[in-house]
């Protein structure tokens, strides 16, 4: 009892009182996890749509330049078959 501050029993915590104060420090810890699971959802979502519509980008890309060396092959054998 001499360890205790000489400011009396009415700041001495209870059992009850940190048993209560965990009860609300895990609930705002599991509101926090909450809001970054939220968080990293909408990035996860952002980034998705992003890589989405980079890979129809490089579709459109490959298709159009498979399809312009395609025109420039035959081109060139028809030149070839020309010059024959």
């Amino acid at each position: 009892m001499e360890m205790l501050p000489p400011s009396g029993w009415g700041d001495v915590a209870t059992r009850q009182r940190v048993d209560a104060l965990e009860r609300d420090m895990d609930l705002r810890f599991q509101l926090v996890d909450q809001r970054f699971d939220m968080l990293e959802a909408k990035v996860e979502a952002r980034i998705d749509a992003g890589f989405a519509a980079l890979e129809a980008r490089m579709v459109r890309w490959f298709v159009g330049t498979g399809v312009a060396r395609l025109g420039a092959l035959s081109g060139l054998g028809g030149l070839v078959l020309a010059l024959r």
